[in-house]
């Protein structure tokens, strides 16, 4: 059988995301030591399709990063299980002595547990709300792509910086965010790299600016949570 573009990307995809802990089977992991529980399993024909998304938009997705579009983000969402029903404990009658006015008579009540007035007993209790489950962190996995870039040509770090000057309403003379653009991207710094940076490490690493550094490292959770909602 010939090989083609889209069978080459297949098989990169089947050899990087190959999970040595599930035999046989291909697992997308957010990071190389994320825990077993967190393992995303991947059927052949999600696979078929992320290697069609990669020959078609090869600028957007790669085989490392899980694509970023609707049908695959099913998959970072957490599966619901159906629990098992649990089987209740056979409840007896309760049995209730009544007093009597004569002494040599005495009533007895029997309370079913599924009478009405054994209803009406426990009917004021209020029924505990199961636990919502959450919703995974967004951008769990790196940061390299979103349809915004599209204007800047993917450069999710030249799209962070512009919004950065709009943000401090920085005019075209003003060059505070574009000499630090130049000297991260001189390095192959790009927006992932930003998540979890202080001030010190512009500072002290790359010497950008104080005040620029402290700009910088305030903005980017704002930027980043801002995409969500893009």
């Amino acid at each position: 059988m010939a090989t083609t573009p889209h069978t080459q990307k297949f098989q990169e995809l089947q050899d990087h995301w190959r999970c040595a802990t599930h035999v046989g089977k291909y697992c997308y992991k957010a990071h190389e030591h994320v825990n077993i529980t967190e393992h995303v399993q991947m059927e052949p024909t999600a696979l078929h399709d992320w290697a069609t998304l990669c020959i078609n938009c090869p600028e957007r997705h790669t085989i490392f990063n899980l694509p970023r579009t609707q049908e695959f983000a099913t998959y970072l969402k957490p599966k619901r299980t159906v629990n098992a029903p649990v089987q209740q404990p056979q409840q007896h009658p309760i049995i209730v002595q009544m007093p009597s006015r004569s002494r040599s008579r005495s009533r007895s009540r029997s309370y079913s547990p599924h009478s009405s007035s054994y209803s009406r007993s426990r009917s004021h209790r209020t029924p505990r709300t199961p636990p919502r489950s959450r919703e995974p962190a967004p951008f769990s996995s790196p940061l390299v792509c979103h349809s915004s870039w599209d204007n800047y040509n993917g450069d999710g770090l030249l799209a962070f910086i512009n919004w950065c000057e709009i943000k401090y309403k920085r005019s075209s003379d003003d060059t505070e965010f574009k000499e630090a653009y130049q000297i991260l991207s001189s390095k192959k710094i790009g927006i992932d790299t930003l998540k979890n940076k202080d001030d010190n490490w512009y500072i002290n690493k790359h010497k950008i600016q104080d005040g620029t550094a402290d700009r910088l490292s305030r903005s980017y959770p704002k930027y980043c949570a801002s995409l969500i909602t893009w």
